[in-house]
């Protein structure tokens, strides 16, 4: 038997660490974790010791700052469609 109901939709939930606010806290984290790695690639770079293992703050800088970017486009995204 076939109901003649229209269907209910409801509101998309969004999980709690996807929220808005823990986006920009998670950003914010990662922007002074970066800034923290940029640090660590011009010591690295003033200590002839050291040149070998720029790789290591480098990396975690280039990561971090793309999750910033990967994630604002996320807020960006759904700020667009709101």
């Amino acid at each position: 038997m076939r109901s003649d109901r229209l269907p209910f939709f409801r509101k998309q939930y969004i999980p709690w660490y996807d929220t808005s606010g823990a986006c920009w806290i998670l950003m914010g984290f990662l922007f002074v974790i970066g800034l923290f790695a940029l640090s660590g690639v011009t010591v690295a770079g003033s200590k002839p010791d050291l040149v070998e293992h720029m790789w290591f703050p480098g990396i975690l800088a280039g990561l971090s700052f793309f999750l910033v970017i990967k994630i604002g486009f996320r807020l960006w995204r759904r700020n667009k469609n709101e």
